[in-house]
């Protein structure tokens, strides 16, 4: 376009060099990288967490797969369809090094565009959407369970009616079993009743001080800005800690979720997980 108005040669008509971020992969890593604003200084994701380093002319290498990127937004996109979702989220890491090879966050947007940061699609729901994560949160229960009592696949719990944990509550499974469960059972068939008791019977400060120790409490460590810090009680009873052995009271990250699981599941013992891009 500059070319073909210059070649009219209309008088007085000047050009300007102007220095513009390009972002080549468009919506596919919109919420990971981020993008500039007009003056090009970061204003969210890897661009405003590195801002200084990139702004020096300094490389950064990300650990995240293009490849896997492309092909998991391909699958959650249809789904995110299919349900006429709000949002959605996908986290894909490597547990043995802890670096992300994939994070995608729906609706995304394109940073080569105008950004107009009152639009859904600029938050990052990954990091930022707080969910009550539910029965995901009975492998932390049980995990601390083996941590810090004498609990272990084989002890048994009865579930065979609703527990009735105060005058005003009852906690029942949505698909009752009406009988003792072993650990392993309470696990495999989900059961509410069996986590609560579970939790009922390691204590409430063990179960309190094992979340703490997974991160449940603070901002995920993510090395980007835009992060959520989870919402959990004040008081911690015995309601509570019925009720948040099967995830229900505290909210969380995507992120955190993640970042938990792979404490649990890898080989990190004693030491607080650090995922990073």
């Amino acid at each position: 376009k500059a070319k073909y108005l210059n070649s009219l040669g209309i008088p007085g008509l000047e050009f300007f060099p102007y220095i513009k971020r390009f972002y080549p992969h468009g919506n596919l890593t919109s919420h990971l990288i981020g993008h500039t604003n007009k003056k090009l200084i970061g204003v969210n994701g890897i661009e405003k967490t590195y801002d200084k380093k990139l702004s020096s002319g300094s490389d950064i290498t990300l650990s995240m797969d293009i490849r896997i990127q492309h092909a998991v937004r391909e699958e959650l996109l249809k789904d995110y369809v299919s349900f006429q979702s709000k949002s959605a989220a996908t986290i894909l890491i490597d547990i043995k090094t802890n670096e992300i090879i994939s994070m995608v966050s729906l609706p995304d947007f394109n940073p080569n565009f105008s950004i107009n940061p009152k639009l859904n699609s600029y938050r990052n729901t990954s990091t930022l959407n707080l969910y009550e994560m539910g029965s995901t949160f009975k492998v932390f229960t049980i995990a601390a369970a083996f941590e810090h009592s004498k609990i272990n696949l084989t002890s048994n719990f009865d579930a065979s009616k609703p527990l009735r944990v105060s005058p005003k509550y009852s906690i029942k499974d949505y698909h009752p079993e009406n009988r003792v469960l072993s650990t392993k059972e309470v696990f495999l068939k989900s059961s509410n009743i069996g986590a609560s008791l579970i939790g009922l019977k390691l204590g409430g400060n063990n179960l309190k001080s094992f979340y703490d120790d997974l991160g449940f409490f603070d901002y995920s460590s993510i090395n980007i800005r835009e992060k959520a810090k989870p919402k959990y009680p004040s008081k911690w009873g015995d309601v509570e800690t019925a009720t948040l052995s099967f995830g229900h009271g505290i909210s969380i990250t995507p992120m955190h979720l993640v970042e938990a699981a792979s404490l649990i599941f890898g080989n990190f013992k004693n030491e607080k997980v650090k995922l990073e891009l």
